[in-house]
């Protein structure tokens, strides 16, 4: 099969989920090209209309496109940061804590927790810094700047073992892996064979985590 395919999406995305997948992809298609565009901002992303967008979404409010993948979401800080602050033991603790969220506003957020017997808890947080990337957000993590919410798919074993989950009996919003088409008619069978192999193989990896 030939053809050009241009794939839109977060640089997280593409490091931790998309570019594994790819040298499998290119050994089933050679002869496809692929055009990666990440981070591009909205605008851009209306100008030049992407084949596939992928994005990550809160679970609790999907705005259409396809679900790829489903994945937790955890609390976490670096073994530094809790030699200074100690490990909260409850959510209402939090406050104390500095605080890194991913957005581009310096604004206090709820963070929502669902408790082991199924209480539901919102804790107010004030950001001391903003980050719209995670994987600098993640390293800003990682260099004990403060406590960070991260999805799964950021936090190998590898650097689980460098940082520490916080409060793993509280819950946090899952997230979801959706795909977006600019084609809304007859899908190409280019798209089509993509779009099978990504379903198939993040499925997989994730019956496997």
């Amino acid at each position: 099969m030939f053809g050009t395919i241009s794939i839109a999406t977060t640089a997280d995305i593409a490091q931790a989920l998309l570019i594994p997948l790819l040298p499998r992809f290119q050994q089933q298609q050679p002869h496809l090209q692929l055009n990666l565009w990440l981070d591009l901002p909205l605008t851009e992303l209306r100008l030049r209309q992407p084949d596939l967008l992928l994005c990550a979404e809160a679970t609790a409010t999907p705005s259409g496109g396809t679900a790829l993948a489903q994945f937790t979401q955890h609390l976490v800080a670096s073994p530094a940061l809790l030699e200074r602050y100690g490990n909260p033991l409850h959510p209402d603790r939090l406050g104390q804590y500095p605080y890194l969220s991913n957005g581009t506003e310096l604004l206090p957020q709820l963070l929502a927790l669902q408790g082991p017997v199924a209480e539901a808890l919102q804790v107010r947080l004030t950001p001391i810094i903003c980050c719209n990337q995670l994987l600098a957000l993640r390293e800003l993590v990682l260099q004990g700047m403060g406590i960070a919410v991260l999805p799964e798919y950021l936090l190998g074993e590898q650097l689980l073992k460098q940082l520490h989950w916080l409060l793993p009996n509280y819950q946090l919003a899952t997230v979801t892996l959706r795909s977006y088409l600019s084609c809304t008619e007859i899908l190409p069978p280019r798209m089509q064979v993509l779009l099978d192999f990504l379903q198939q193989q993040l499925g997989r990896s994730a019956m496997n985590r």
